[in-house]
């Protein structure tokens, strides 16, 4: 049984697309605008579905082979070093691994240092300073670039205490279909000119309808990373506001 596109999308997002051991990027991105991004992570067993394969010994009957918790994202290399050294990487081992990967990429998400003063609201600081000034979405150009080539989305919907109803479902309504043209931004780059536009043409629709409520989307994308690491970009927030006065 092949994993589920639920498991792959959690096994991916919680790990940043970062392998878990060496912690670089798996996603190779193109130069050549006619070229695809590279995918270069590999969701590797953490036990082998074999009983003669890596850790196979450890299976038991009726497991999920191909489920989250027995997956482990890894670049090519390390995948094949703890494959070929099943008795240095043991079951526990990986799974070890992996969720301190994994907290280490929330860490970084959620505790970052308050040196740059562009850290977006929400994101719980080290030393607490200024949050950072969100740009108003005016246009559908301003929301798509706002998510595109985004890892991770920081989405602030509208209070019900701040807002109607009606309002309020048209935020989320706006706010989701963000989200997806930022995880599907690829595929509709790869169609050419007209599916941006088209999908610009829509998101304009989404803060029209929010204009007509009383709101406005406020959002930015930030960088987060060392010199030598992997930088995670994502908007800081995405935010329906009735504070501001609609277009």
């Amino acid at each position: 049984m092949a994993m589920t596109d639920h498991d792959r999308k959690k096994l991916w997002g919680k790990a940043a697309g970062t392998c878990s051991i060496c912690r670089k990027g798996l996603v190779h991105q193109a130069e050549h605008p006619d070229d695809r991004d590279a995918l270069v992570g590999e969701e590797a067993h953490i036990i082998s579905e074999s009983r003669n394969g890596p850790r196979g010994s450890a299976s038991v009957p009726g497991m999920d082979f191909d489920g989250y918790y027995n997956r482990i994202l890894l670049c090519r290399i390390d995948h094949r070093i703890v494959d070929e050294q099943p008795h240095k990487y043991t079951v526990d081992k990986l799974r070890t691994i992996r969720s301190e990967h994994e907290q280490w990429v929330h860490d970084r998400l959620h505790i970052m240092p308050d040196k740059s003063g562009g850290t977006p609201p929400g994101v719980r600081l080290e030393h607490p300073g200024l949050g950072m000034v969100l740009p108003r979405l005016r246009t559908g150009k301003d929301a798509w670039y706002a998510v595109i080539g985004s890892s991770f989305y920081l989405l602030d919907p509208v209070d019900e205490d701040d807002a109607s109803a009606e309002a309020c479902d048209a935020a989320d309504i706006f706010l989701t279909n963000l989200k997806d043209y930022g995880e599907l931004h690829d595929v509709i780059t790869d169609r050419g000119f007209d599916s941006i536009r088209e999908a610009q043409r829509d998101l304009r629709r989404g803060l029209d309808e929010l204009a007509s409520q009383g709101l406005a989307a406020f959002g930015a994308q930030n960088e987060v990373g060392d010199d030598d690491e992997l930088p995670i970009v994502f908007p800081s927030s995405l935010r329906s506001s009735s504070s501001c006065p609609s277009t």
